[in-house]
Formats: C-alpha cells, sequence, structure tokens
C-alpha cells in the first residue's frame, strides 16, 4: 500500500538535466539535453504536492507544473501534467511504489492518437533522483521519450550551509 509521503523526497529545489527524444515511434536515436529547475511543495495537508519545472524549449520559455494528489483509500497517486505550451491539464497517471519504483499509468494523445503513457520514478537517493516517461501504442512495446536526471540545487545546498 502506498503513502501520503511517497513523494516527500522530492520536495525542494532541483537543477535537472532534461533528456528529450527528438521524434517519437520513428526509430529516432537523436535526444535533445537542456538544463531545467523543478521546484516542489507539499500541498493539501501533506496528501499531495507541486511541481514547477522550467526550461527553454523550442527557443521560448517553457513552464510545467505537475500534481500530484495521493489517495488513502486506494494507496496510489495520480499525476496530473499541465504546460505552459499547451495550457491544458492532461489525463493523469495512477500508481504507486514498489520497492523504491515509483511506476504510474494512463492514456494521452500524441499526434492524434491515444497512447499508452507509463512514467517512472527511480534511483532515488537524498541528492538525486530519475523520472522517465515511456510511450506505447500497443500496450507491449515501449518507447523511452523523455528522461530526466534530478539533483539538490546548490542554491539549497548554500542556503543549509
Amino acid at each position: 500500500m502506498g503513502s501520503a509521503n511517497d513523494f516527500d523526497f522530492l520536495h525542494g529545489q532541483w537543477d535537472v538535466e532534461h533528456r528529450r527524444l527528438k521524434q517519437r515511434f520513428a526509430n529516432c536515436t537523436d535526444w535533445e539535453v537542456a538544463c531545467a529547475t523543478d521546484s516542489v511543495r507539499p500541498v493539501l495537508h501533506g496528501r499531495g504536492n507541486l511541481g514547477t519545472f522550467r526550461r527553454e524549449l523550442f527557443g521560448r520559455p517553457f513552464e510545467g507544473l505537475s500534481i500530484r494528489t495521493f489517495n488513502p483509500r486506494t494507496g496510489e497517486w495520480s499525476i496530473y501534467w499541465l504546460d505552459s505550451f499547451g495550457l491544458e491539464i492532461e489525463p493523469p497517471v495512477v500508481g504507486k511504489f514498489v520497492d523504491g519504483v515509483g511506476v504510474f499509468e494512463g492514456t494521452n494523445i500524441e499526434g492524434g492518437e491515444a497512447v499508452a503513457v507509463r512514467f517512472v520514478w527511480k534511483d532515488i537517493e537524498a541528492k538525486t533522483a530519475t523520472w522517465q516517461q515511456w510511450l506505447s501504442k500497443d500496450g507491449r512495446a515501449w518507447e523511452l521519450v523523455s528522461e530526466m536526471y534530478f539533483r539538490r540545487s546548490e542554491q539549497l545546498k548554500r542556503q543549509r550551509t
């Protein structure tokens, strides 16, 4: 059973290396790599959190908002995404952490077509974490399309000392 504390590791300021596959579902192996920041804080009396993600994308400022909520009845988390390009909240991915790895799945629209979506949180340590986004057209073959390497912000480290 999941816990309302599962995402506590993510609270705070992060420097992020964001890798995005340049083309999805095209046998592409070219990645765009950029620096980003993420700031995450608890909300809803600890049963949720908000993350504000910022980077430059396609030569323009980009901001994304992650909304994560915990359902104590099911022990699962729902993760919603909204960004400054689409301005529409995406359907949630739902799941939980098992043995230190969080897997969250749902359905979204990619190129006008419904696709399965999987978020994976892994390699979680005090100062680092990894997030991945996988897509599948058939629910069997999955393509890694986005990956983020989180490191605690140096600014936060300086404030603590």
